[in-house]
């Protein structure tokens, strides 16, 4: 993908959490399908979406989110991201 892809739906399970303050929001790492094969999904969530992030790891359950889909420096990142209930 060489241009941000707007309105880009992902799906994936929650690999990784980091957060400071988890009240504050935090980072997350998604394992999805990405550019023809299992790629790993970096994205910012405010508090709310955090703790769904939270549950859904502790759940292992997949997850859904909406946002910008692109690359920086090699990475995969999701900007802007709407986490779907």
């Amino acid at each position: 993908v060489s241009q941000p892809q707007r309105g880009a739906e992902v799906e994936g399970p929650v690999v990784k959490l980091n957060s400071l303050d988890p009240s504050q929001g935090g980072e997350v790492v998604l394992h999805a399908q990405l550019d023809g094969g299992p790629r790993f999904l970096h994205l910012s969530l405010g508090a709310e979406d955090y703790r769904a992030a939270l549950a859904a790891h502790a759940e292992e359950r997949v997850v859904r989110c909406v946002g910008e889909l692109g690359r920086e420096r090699g990475v995969w990142v999701l900007r802007g991201a709407r986490w779907e209930r």
